[in-house]
């Protein structure tokens, strides 16, 4: 079953029932193309690479006559028993294979906080670095995001209250 959304400016999405995700109580539709007025779209490929129609292994653009153009293939590990994407590579069907050498690289902690994204350069000096830390601790007031540090070196810090305090992010308790 195959369900088409529109938008009144013309944009088409393209969501396909996807039987392995799905329960007799619930139907799971999965997003397969996003195509705009002129005709170019993006095309989502959920079985590509892992054969788990739970994640998104590639996405393609496909110009408005249907020749496919560049794109980004997803790898995925399980951290924390849940799959989250640890390398976005490019791919190019037009020109340099790799998209010119695209691949960013993502580091988790064992709580599945993302922690590192590296996109890698052709040279050290290209490779650019982001860090991200966060409160410690499995309890609801631990993976507060604590400091992001980009690729620059310039550092974003966040501070909390304490819990119960006007203004903490409290979770009932």
């Amino acid at each position: 079953a195959d369900a088409w959304f529109l938008t009144k400016a013309g944009m088409r999405y393209h969501f396909v029932h996807e039987p392995k995700l799905s329960t007799p109580n619930s139907l799971v539709y999965t997003l397969r193309e996003i195509r705009e007025p002129n005709g170019n779209s993006l095309k989502l490929d959920y079985l590509n690479q892992d054969r788990d129609p739970a994640t998104l292994d590639s996405i393609t653009e496909i110009d408005s006559v249907g020749v496919p153009k560049r794109g980004f293939q997803l790898s995925y590990t399980n951290v924390f028993k849940e799959p989250r994407i640890i390398t976005l590579r490019g791919f190019n069907h037009q020109g340099s294979p790799d998209l010119l050498g695209l691949e960013i690289r993502y580091s988790y902690d064992d709580f599945a906080n993302l922690t590192n994204v590296v996109r890698v350069g052709t040279t050290p000096a290209d490779t650019r670095n982001e860090i991200y830390r966060y409160t410690p601790g499995s309890d609801p007031y631990g993976h507060n995001m604590l400091e992001y540090i980009d690729a620059n070196g310039s550092i974003t810090s966040f501070e909390y209250g304490l819990p119960g305090v006007k203004g903490y992010y409290d979770l009932g308790m």
